[in-house]
């Protein structure tokens, strides 16, 4: 009976960071939360690569809102601003409703604030 061995290389990408840069806490807790939920990542476009991406946010970011992916790429090559200079406040918490409905998260409560928020406050 022959026996055959396989390797298979694949490159870690991070939960956070990224373009995104954690500005969208409750989507990092809920690929925290499980490893499920970062593997059910790669149903939202099973075609392209997790890998071409900085974070797992990036990635559903840019996957599920195409328009995002050429600011996406002007970041990764040090031309384009982060997430965080592109949008104001308010379109940061659409954008966190938006993906919490895509993977099913529950909204964050009203009391917590982003990461934008809180950095007006300083």
């Amino acid at each position: 009976m022959p026996i055959s061995m396989q390797l298979c290389i694949m490159q870690a990408c991070e939960i956070t960071g990224g373009m995104t840069d954690s500005i969208l806490p409750r989507v990092d807790e809920w690929l925290l939360a499980c490893s499920d939920h970062q593997e059910a990542l790669r149903y939202i476009a099973p075609e392209r690569t997790m890998e071409s991406y900085r974070s797992m946010v990036d990635f559903l970011l840019c996957e599920t809102l195409p328009l995002y992916r050429k600011p996406c790429r002007a970041y990764y090559r040090d031309q384009g601003a982060p997430l965080r200079e592109l949008m104001l406040p308010v379109g940061v918490e659409i954008l966190e409703l938006f993906l919490a409905w895509m993977s099913s998260m529950r909204p964050r409560p009203k009391d917590k604030p982003t990461i934008l928020e809180s950095q007006t406050d300083q």
